[in-house]
């Protein structure tokens, strides 16, 4: 059993070269309709697509061979002119005609950058927990505090959100919280404390600079040196 070759290569919207062990030919035409040129001669290949149902027709000789006779009635006649009029059909299509591999062309997936989830900023109000994932069983693994700025997705059905940082995510939070706001936390004011007032002290007598007191009932006294209070002589006090 002999080996065969054949290599088809196109070098332009609806024209193919074809490579085989008895030489190289052109293909003109479309799917379904073409014209192939070779040093076998012309022919024209005509199919249905999805049916089965094709033909292949020469309509021209060999390179340097005489032309095919007509037949009888002229019907080989009409076959070439209306094979001419069907590659100046072919060329016209497949000069203005998209490719039918550009038709089925399918574009490719956005890439990943692109296809980031719009995100929103926000500020926290108060210490806010980002976790590893939308639920409370997440692991927490850093808190927000009070005016962090932030930057999160869509709210998901349960309230949690995405928390993105450079374009990726790093956890979520749980958006529907009070503490998650688009304004700024006002800044907090603290008024600063005045001296406490030094209380007033009660110009002291001459008596009490020598250690005498008067009592209540205008008795002297005074203090040993053990602490102890000793009634003196009331003139001690005047």
């Amino acid at each position: 059993m002999g080996f065969r070759f054949r290599k088809s290569v196109k070098i332009l919207p609806g024209v193919r070269l074809n490579f085989s062990k008895s030489g190289v030919s052109t293909t003109i035409g479309v799917r379904g309709a073409s014209v192939n040129f070779g040093k076998r001669g012309t022919y024209l290949n005509t199919r249905i697509p999805g049916t089965g149902i094709s033909r292949r027709e020469r309509i021209g000789s060999p390179s340097g061979g005489p032309p095919p006779l007509p037949a009888q009635g002229g019907s080989s006649g009409a076959g070439v002119g209306m094979a001419v009029g069907l590659m100046l059909l072919i060329a016209g299509f497949a000069t203005c005609a998209p490719d039918a591999e550009y038709r089925s062309y399918t574009p490719p997936p956005l890439s990943t950058a692109a296809a980031v989830e719009a995100t929103e900023g926000f500020y926290a109000h108060s210490a806010l927990n980002v976790r590893s994932e939308p639920n409370r069983n997440g692991s927490i693994i850093r808190t927000l505090a009070r005016g962090d700025y932030m930057q999160l997705g869509a709210k998901d059905g349960k309230g949690w959100a995405g928390l993105y940082s450079g374009g990726a995510r790093e956890g979520y939070v749980y958006r529907a919280s009070d503490a998650v706001r688009r304004s700024a936390p006002a800044s907090r004011t603290y008024s600063t404390p005045q001296p406490l007032a030094s209380p007033r002290r009660s110009r002291r007598s001459s008596a009490e600079s020598r250690g005498y007191y008067t009592g209540p009932r205008g008795g002297c006294y005074t203090y040993s040196a053990s602490g102890r209070k000793r009634y003196v002589d009331r003139s001690l006090c005047s």
